[in-house]
């Protein structure tokens, strides 16, 4: 394990801790406008055809890319890029001006499909408050209101096809 990882990992369970009275805000599908994504840049191809699919239903789509130290990938530049190097600091934790950044995303829904790993972009979902938080369990973590757990052989796509299904299904009074 990354020393690294080992403080963030400590403060994302410090903070689940402390949001235990959280209330979820869950719309409907058919009333959200606005979802926000958040995924890492090598999932780029996998998720593009998801913020088709949503833009197809009429839905406003803000997409936020974690891109990892190293990575000189670039990406659409609507999205908001969250780059290691420069969005977190020596704990990898991120930074205030990021965490104002994806907070400042007026989301309805938010969708998470990182991985597992992607400790940055957990701690990012879970502090943010405006939004009825959507994502994949795993053993690492439980930070989303809604949880869909996947065989292990299951990608993206199939993540976002069982997050859509249940959404639509959902009815809140």
């Amino acid at each position: 394990m990354k020393l690294s990882n080992f403080f963030i990992k400590r403060k994302i369970h410090a903070m689940m801790t402390e949001r235990s009275d959280k209330r979820s805000r869950f719309r409907s599908f058919q009333d959200v406008r606005n979802i926000g994504v958040v995924f890492h840049v090598k999932d780029r191809e996998e998720v593009a055809p998801c913020l088709k699919m949503l833009e197809e239903l009429h839905k406003t789509v803000y997409a936020c890319a974690y891109i990892p130290a190293g990575k000189k990938d670039e990406t659409d530049p609507a999205w908001l890029q969250v780059r290691e190097e420069e969005d977190t600091d020596s704990k990898k934790i991120p930074t205030n001006e990021i965490c104002e950044r994806f907070n400042a995303l007026p989301c309805d829904i938010l969708i998470d499909l990182t991985r597992a790993d992607n400790y940055v972009m957990h701690y990012l979902v879970l502090q943010y408050t405006g939004a009825f938080k959507v994502g994949s369990r795993s053993a690492a973590r439980n930070i989303c209101d809604l949880t869909v757990v996947m065989s292990e052989g299951d990608g993206i796509r199939q993540l976002f096809e069982h997050i859509l299904f249940y959404l639509r299904t959902i009815r809140s009074k």
